[in-house]
């Protein structure tokens, strides 16, 4: 009996502690509810938006699976798909589809690219906006991941282009009401890109053969200039 009455005295004692900790648990927030500076507070949420940027890249193109269950090159002149699975690709290339039906869709079309473009502006503008730390572990992966971002922008402009040819060049956050997207910006930084790479060009063609050295043979009375000599016979 005494046994049985020691045993409820502790159970007493500790079940206010059980309790009062359940209930700090549960008035926590969840993680859709934490604000943006909480995210952009730590490294590691920082690093988990990155990877689902990956992510979305990855689904933005693949060869093999574009259109679900088919290839890009059944959208190619040398090949057609055939008109199993929904008759996917044929209605691709007919026209058979309207932004709310979209035929295979698997991440590769615009509203999803653009979906890409966003989480990367995000990620780069709110990282200096809330001072992100560095990896605590590793020095320097913060750095890394923000110029993945600006890598991974360009690669999902880079796509668009390559299937709708001219679109909005976004490399800022728009949030809804702002009436900021223009497709001179998009050509603006594709000329910009095309003669970057045109100057490039130019300047390795035109320093492929420089003229040879000049050598002064100093060791007559008159300097001769000698353009066939390939040391200095002064020195």
């Amino acid at each position: 009996m005494k046994k049985l009455y020691r045993f409820s005295a502790i159970a007493l004692l500790v079940l206010p502690l059980v309790f009062t900790s359940c209930s700090d648990y549960l008035d926590r927030d969840d993680d859709d509810n934490i604000t943006e500076a909480d995210v952009f507070a730590r490294y590691e949420k920082v690093n988990g938006l990155v990877s689902d940027v990956y992510a979305a890249a990855k689904k933005a193109d693949r060869p093999l699976v574009f259109f679900e269950h088919f290839s890009n090159s059944a959208i190619t002149d040398e090949c057609e798909g055939t008109n199993v699975e929904g008759n996917i690709t044929n209605n691709f290339n007919n026209g058979a589809w309207n932004p709310n039906s979209l035929p295979g869709s698997v991440g590769q079309y615009w509203e999803a690219l653009y979906e890409g473009i966003r989480k990367a502006n995000l990620i780069i503008e709110n990282v200096q906006k809330y001072n992100t730390p560095d990896n605590p572990q590793q020095d320097g992966d913060l750095r890394n991941r923000i110029g993945e971002m600006y890598f991974m922008r360009g690669y999902f402009h880079m796509l668009l282009l390559r299937m709708y040819g001219e679109a909005p060049y976004i490399d800022r956050v728009i949030n809804a009401g702002q009436n900021r997207a223009d497709e001179q910006s998009f050509r603006h930084a594709l000329y910009l890109a095309i003669d970057v790479f045109r100057n490039r060009s130019f300047y390795k063609e035109i320093t492929a053969s420089p003229l040879r050295k000049q050598y002064f043979d100093k060791s007559g009375d008159k300097e001769v200039l000698d353009l066939t000599s390939d040391t200095d016979k002064g020195e």
